[in-house]
């Protein structure tokens, strides 16, 4: 006689895994404006970036946006400025995510990176006008609304 153990996971974690699976996929579809290769180095950079904390997830992250600076499109000025963000880089950062922002200004996503980027360099107005807008933006987006609502409160206490 065959015995099976099946594991299951409770109704909430299985629930929680599924918000998860979506953000992530939101993120994807966010780098995914193409089907180049370049976009698929964008998006690989993206989640190690914003999904693993290891250094050399960070490291192969930090090389694969490299190989996009030249780049005019908007989306990989956001991850690599993101990234630049990331490794404490915060005025090589503003350049690349003020144009993304330009660029994209319908995309709250951006708009938070550069209202943190806002905050790491100590300009509280220009970062709570773009977390605002980013808040606005974001009413489809539970997930990323609460961050956003998190570092306007940093930005506040600042």
């Amino acid at each position: 006689m065959s015995q099976k153990v099946i594991y299951e996971q409770p109704l909430n974690e299985r629930i929680r895994a599924f918000l998860r699976l979506e953000f992530l996929f939101q993120q994807v579809r966010h780098h995914l404006a193409g089907s180049s290769p370049w976009d698929s180095r964008a998006s690989l950079a993206s989640l190690l970036a914003d999904h693993r904390t290891d250094r050399t997830s960070h490291e192969r992250a930090y090389n694969l946006a490299l190989t996009l600076r030249k780049s005019q499109v908007p989306h990989f000025k956001d991850t690599l400025g993101w990234i630049h963000y990331q490794r404490g880089e915060h005025k090589a950062a503003l350049p690349l995510l003020e144009e993304a922002a330009s660029e994209l200004p319908s995309m709250p996503l951006v708009r938070y990176h550069l209202g943190m980027n806002y905050i790491a360099l100590g300009d509280q107005t220009k970062a709570e006008e773009h977390l605002k807008k980013a808040l606005e933006q974001a009413s489809s987006n539970p997930a990323l609304g609460e961050k956003i609502r998190t570092a306007l409160q940093q930005s506040l206490k600042n």
